[in-house]
């Protein structure tokens, strides 16, 4: 439960903003080298879409963030969980339905050339979530 609860907030994380970021790569790519690690993007709340997180330890995490704020995240053993996120503070924070010990809150992503970004929570866990394929 606390890897689809952190992933799925390292997920929407991941996913705000991903249209302006895309028009940002390839400016980007021109000026900056592919060993520079980009700067951090605030949060401003994940945008709908299908993400994968990985976690330090190889697992994945499979969830789904919608318009209305909810998350649905599915673990490679089909375990599910649903629930709500918002922003707080500059981070966008996941709560599970019903809440649990495990709900966190994610800060800056770190965006990398692929598309892919990264994120830590309050716990100090970092995930890399990519968009789904």
């Amino acid at each position: 439960m606390k890897k689809i609860i952190a992933l799925a907030a390292f997920a929407a994380l991941a996913a705000c903003s991903q249209a302006e970021e895309a028009d940002d790569t390839d400016t980007m790519a021109d000026e900056t080298s592919v060993t520079e690690q980009a700067p951090a993007v605030a949060d401003e709340g994940p945008e709908p879409g299908d993400y994968v997180a990985t976690y330090p330890d190889g697992s994945e995490l499979a969830f789904t963030t919608t318009a209305d704020g909810t998350f649905t995240a599915t673990q490679a053993d089909g375990t599910t969980a649903n629930g709500t996120f918002e922003l707080r503070d500059g981070k966008t924070c996941f709560v599970s339905d019903p809440p649990s010990e495990d709900d966190s809150c994610w800060g800056a992503r770190v965006m990398s050339d692929d598309g892919s970004w990264t994120s830590t929570n309050d716990a100090g866990v970092t995930v890399t979530v990519r968009p789904a394929a």
